[in-house]
């Protein structure tokens, strides 16, 4: 969103991200989906040795859009995750984002959007979902805990000065 160019937000988002990508194992693969008021596949299920520097490269040229469709793209992710399921690999979701959602149109709130994709804190999980709460409120942070728990993912709240730990933390659970 518009918002990340305050504060060095975007900088230290890239560098954070970045850090994760070196954390990786050559054999794990990744997708990059940035989102403001859409989608945008920056790269798609890539294998991350070979790739590794053109990844940090692309993570690094991101650049602040503007809105925040943040249960649409968390669902555009889901659908793209579902289609590639496998049982030999750690199938997640890491999402960060600075803002509320306020351009989504097909889900009005963090409940419906885990309720459409059957995740819920008692059913058996093909995906995680890992959210990263980026300088935001209580308002901004509720929809990100309730989604990393239906999920079974993590929740984390990061600042400017400890994202790039946020990342590194991440990691651990690839």
């Amino acid at each position: 969103s518009g918002s990340m160019r305050e504060r060095n937000r975007m900088e230290n988002a890239r560098t954070g991200a970045a850090a994760f990508v070196d954390q990786l194992g050559d054999t794990d693969r990744l997708t990059l989906i940035a989102f403001n008021d859409s989608q945008t596949l920056i790269f798609d299920n890539l294998q991350v040795g070979p790739n590794r520097e053109r990844m940090k490269r692309d993570i690094l040229s991101l650049i602040p859009g503007s809105g925040t469709a943040l249960f649409d793209s968390i669902a555009f992710a889901i659908e793209r995750q579902q289609d590639r399921l496998s049982r030999d690999a750690i199938n997640a979701i890491v999402v960060l984002t600075d803002g509320e959602d306020t351009n989504s149109t097909r889900f009005r709130d963090a409940s419906a959007l885990m309720e459409r994709f059957g995740m819920n804190a008692e059913s058996p999980v093909d995906i995680s979902i890992f959210t990263i709460g980026y300088d935001l409120d209580e308002a901004g942070l509720r929809p990100l805990r309730i989604i990393a728990e239906r999920g079974r993912g993590a929740f984390y709240e990061g600042k400017a000065d400890n994202i790039r730990q946020v990342y590194l933390d991440l990691s651990t659970f690839f």
